[in-house]
């Protein structure tokens, strides 16, 4: 499911304070690795092109998304790493 506009503007308020409490330098990361998804896939799993899980990090995210060397899946983590089987 698609992540709405209201939950990324939540998202990004909860990473902001989170940066300027000092309590997690993640969160700031997942928020700006959710904006830079497009909109329809925040909130999936973001695979590489081995359908291992996608750790570029968002400074490889906008070249990977351009040269479609990412996919999505619906699924979530709970504890393993998801494998697609085609």
């Amino acid at each position: 499911m698609a992540v709405t506009h209201f939950q990324r503007s939540i998202c990004r308020l909860i990473a902001d304070h989170r940066k300027q409490s000092g309590v997690s330098y993640v969160a700031g990361g997942v928020a700006t690795i959710i904006d830079l998804l497009p909109p329809e896939q925040a909130g999936n799993c973001v695979l590489d092109t081995g359908n291992s899980l996608f750790t570029g990090g968002s400074g490889r995210l906008p070249n990977a998304l351009a040269q479609r060397q990412v996919r999505f899946h619906a699924g979530s983590l709970g504890g393993a790493y998801p494998r697609l089987v085609t």
